[in-house]
């Protein structure tokens, strides 16, 4: 639900009329994290969080290769395709992410602004020391949208299913019935 509220509320701000969800296949920064649960299942959960919502469209095609999926690959291929017409990419990211971003493949074209506008989701009351991140990564500070706080992580759900807990109202209906 956090997710989906939060990407709303930036796609209702910047004016855009659909949102796709890029459910991660093997996350390369998550390579050996047993807690992560498998692609199909997180696809079919995708598809029934957002089922009748046309606002959100699920996009599987990270989940499809073998061996971990990366952003900036992604992006090239929605790039050379409809709607975005060779122009760069809207791709929202969590502030979470920004400190490790110079980590990700090919980070400084990523920054660079043709292949993808990164747009950094920013709850508010979460402190981003932008002094602290590298120069390259200062730079997505004006593209920082504030959020609503909405105190649901992954990490939590995850953690309440492997202990038995119940996860309704956590998460969108459909989702709570295919757990």
């Amino acid at each position: 639900l956090g997710h989906l509220i939060t990407a709303r509320a930036v796609a209702e701000e910047l004016g855009v009329g659909q949102v796709r969800l890029m459910v991660a296949g093997q996350p390369p920064h998550k390579p050996d994290d047993h807690a992560i649960v498998a692609p199909h299942h997180r696809v079919v959960m995708c598809r029934a969080a957002v089922e009748g919502d046309p606002f959100f469209q699920v996009d599987d095609r990270e989940t499809r290769p073998d061996g971990p999926s990366f952003t900036i690959e992604t992006a090239r291929e929605l790039q050379s395709a409809s709607p975005f017409g060779g122009g760069p990419v809207p791709w929202l990211i969590g502030s979470d992410l920004l400190p490790g971003l110079m980590g990700w493949r090919e980070a400084p074209r990523l920054l660079a602004g043709d292949i993808v506008r990164l747009i950094v989701m920013h709850r508010a009351g979460h402190r981003v020391d932008w002094e602290a991140l590298p120069p390259e990564v200062q730079g997505l500070k004006s593209s920082a949208v504030i959020v609503p706080q909405i105190d649901i992580s992954a990490t939590q759900i995850r953690r309440r299913v492997r202990e038995g807990r119940d996860i309704r109202y956590l998460v969108p209906e459909g989702v709570w019935r295919y757990v």
